[in-house]
């Protein structure tokens, strides 16, 4: 087994329907993995990092890659690692050996200072990175860990079609019905206007701000990114951008992607001057609806514990962010900062 680093995206030799098909192969990540979603973020928005993106050769094929960066700290992380809700080494399904194999790889380049993978599904794969990171001699240690809420479709559809027909959810969509016509579109690709999009981030960034906080559509290069992610031809398999309508207007939008037969929230937004009824309500009962009418599994909140993805799950599942160093000392530090880091958190939460 071979391995390859590549210091730019245009000497990686892989095609997009290459490179897409090694994504599937793997079962994770998904959209976030895809060659339009790590291309188009690395021209908007890597910045000062620098490219460490290894290939994975066997019998002259390429049969996987580990999609990494190296930021100034010489930290070496996933790629779109602070946009992205799944990530992982791009390695075929079972194939346990390679990342074993890859460890050793990386334990020998003395470029970086620490590895921090981030957004991992907790799985048996997990476990498999622990023990390859020991056997070549590294320290890896579980940094921190979210949950990621979601309503299953398929394996227990009554409890989701309860959860979805709650009186207090049907209320919130009977209170924008007595206000005229309620509708669900789902955008096809010919109504992907500069017009419907500048709308949709109008309406974010005000809601938002009724929220006290910034919208990341507010800053240029984030939002030169995810534009050009809406106008990707590469991704308009996985693109599901749709709208609640009252009277025609928009009055809550979505914008995420179908990925490993699932619905993924991703930007979600809503018309906050409404005085009755909630759009945000009725928009995820309708993307449920559309995922239970489209056979999906999933509608798949992604990460974050916010109370409404509690109120509307029915499952949760864990996403691991590791820390691997070369040293114990150095392991010891690092976990000494971060655990302190976590008690002031925890110290400060409990005084408010």
């Amino acid at each position: 087994m071979q391995f390859a680093i590549h210091k730019r995206l245009s000497d990686i030799p892989l095609s997009s329907a290459a490179w897409d098909q090694l994504v599937e192969d793997s079962g994770i990540g998904g959209v976030f993995l895809r060659h339009a979603w790590i291309h188009t973020w690395w021209q908007h928005l890597a910045g000062n990092k620098e490219l460490f993106f290894i290939t994975i050769h066997s019998k002259g094929d390429i049969v996987g890659f580990a999609p990494l960066m190296l930021d100034r700290s010489r930290t070496l992380r996933f790629i779109a690692d602070e946009n992205s809700d799944y990530l992982g080494f791009v390695i075929r399904a079972g194939d346990t050996a390679v990342t074993g194999h890859l460890m050793k790889f990386l334990a020998a380049q003395k470029s970086w200072r620490v590895l921090h993978l981030r957004n991992l599904p907790r799985a048996e794969s997990n476990g498999q990175l622990k023990a390859a990171c020991e056997a070549a001699g590294l320290i890896p240690w579980r940094n921190y860990s979210v949950v990621a809420p979601y309503l299953a479709l398929s394996t227990d559809r009554a409890k989701a079609e309860k959860l979805l027909n709650k009186y207090s959810v049907r209320r919130a969509e009977r209170q924008l019905t007595d206000q005229g016509e309620l509708r669900y579109e789902v955008f096809s690709e010919t109504q992907h206007t500069d017009e419907l999009w500048n709308d949709f981030t109008a309406q974010h960034i005000k809601r938002c701000r009724a929220d006290h906080r910034k919208s990341p559509f507010e800053e240029p290069n984030y939002a030169a990114f995810l534009r050009a992610i809406f106008d990707a031809p590469d991704l308009r398999d996985a693109l599901h951008f749709s709208a609640v309508l009252l009277n025609g207007r928009a009055v809550a939008y979505h914008l995420g992607f179908i990925s490993n037969q699932r619905l993924l929230w991703y930007k979600p937004s809503f018309d906050t001057s409404l005085t009755k009824g909630s759009p945000g309500i009725v928009l995820i009962r309708c993307l449920a609806n559309y995922a239970l009418e489209h056979n999906l599994t999933e509608l798949d909140f992604t990460i974050g514990a916010e109370p409404f993805k509690e109120r509307f799950s029915n499952g949760v599942r864990y996403v691991d962010t590791y820390r691997i160093h070369r040293s114990r000392l150095r392991y010891l530090r690092d976990a000494g900062y971060w655990r302190t880091r976590a008690w002031i958190k925890t110290l400060i939460k409990g005084k408010k």
